[in-house]
């Protein structure tokens, strides 16, 4: 028994791939939200032939090299020595060939901090592109694109929740500075407090409808939803109302302000004159009251 043991054990591992790994350094620049892309110098390369003209900063990873010491090398050799950069994340990996050697590339997501480009006599000529025109460069070939899909989507899911924690922050530090004011009774306080609170909620419901699907049952979202009913009760508990406005419903001045009224057609005919009733056909920002008393009005388009 132990003999197959050992004969299977041996057939497994002759079953197996070996790879050599290629690393492929996806270059991010934050502030102009574009990727660094690479034109291959060598035309003559199977590379060249199967993947196409463009590339990223990247290479071989030899037996026992240490990754990040790896990418280093190559990011200084190919676009020079003075560039700064953060290693964000692994993006993905992916089978590869390159002749008749199976490779597996590893694609992994770099944050450009700074230094100019240098180019080896690997490339000819770089670029900075977003995400849209990477999609539309027709010489830009699917592998690049999927790679900096992933990146873009994850980048983006990070600035929304970024968003959230910063206006997370921003709340309790809003709390801090009013647990330290003297608390009056008065209808012109009460106002004062609604009027600081309201844009806070606008904030908070503006970025709560980005988040991502799959970050929606994050504890990050679930405290800012936490929080917003929160804000909602102080209003409640205050004596103010939210004015509650529909989509089709009758324009009306004392509750409503519209920023913009959309013109039908038979009515642009219409030489100096203007509907008898006006109806909401989008609600921009919520209106508050207190009592019967309107302290901001409902924001909406009409036609």
């Amino acid at each position: 028994m132990g003999f197959n043991v050992k004969s299977n054990m041996i057939k497994e591992k002759k079953m197996r791939k070996l790879y050599r790994v290629t690393q492929k350094v996806f270059l991010y620049d934050p502030s102009e939200k574009k990727f660094l892309l690479l034109r291959i110098a060598d035309t003559e390369t199977d590379f060249f032939e199967k993947y196409g003209p463009w590339d990223t900063a990247g290479g071989h990873v030899d037996e026992g090299d240490d990754i990040d010491a790896s990418i280093e090398r190559e990011i200084s050799e190919e676009v020079g020595e003075a560039v700064r950069y953060r290693i964000d994340s692994v993006l993905g990996r992916v089978d590869v060939q390159f002749g008749s050697k199976d490779r597996l590339m590893v694609a992994i997501l770099a944050l450009y901090q700074g230094g100019s480009i240098k180019l080896s006599d690997e490339h000819t000529e770089f670029r900075w592109l977003t995400h849209e025109e990477i999609e539309s460069d027709s010489e830009v070939k699917p592998w690049i694109r999927s790679f900096v899909k992933i990146a873009s989507e994850r980048l983006k899911e990070r600035e929304y929740l970024n968003d959230l924690k910063r206006l997370q922050a921003d709340f309790e530090n809003y709390k801090k500075r009013q647990a330290t004011r003297e608390k009056e009774v008065g209808g012109y306080l009460i106002e004062k407090l609604v009027m600081d609170i309201v844009p806070v909620m606008d904030n908070f419901r503006m970025a709560t409808e980005h988040v991502p699907e799959t970050e929606r049952t994050s504890p990050w979202v679930t405290g800012i939803q936490y929080i917003e009913k929160q804000l909602e009760k102080v209003l409640t508990e205050n004596g103010v109302t939210t004015i509650e406005v529909k989509i089709g419903d009758a324009f009306d001045p004392t509750i409503h302000e519209a920023l913009e009224q959309a013109v039908s057609g038979e009515a642009s005919e219409k030489t100096g004159e203007e509907n008898d009733i006006q109806t909401v056909t989008k609600v921009l920002q919520n209106g508050f009251r207190i009592g019967e008393r309107v302290i901001r009005p409902a924001k909406v388009i009409v036609s």
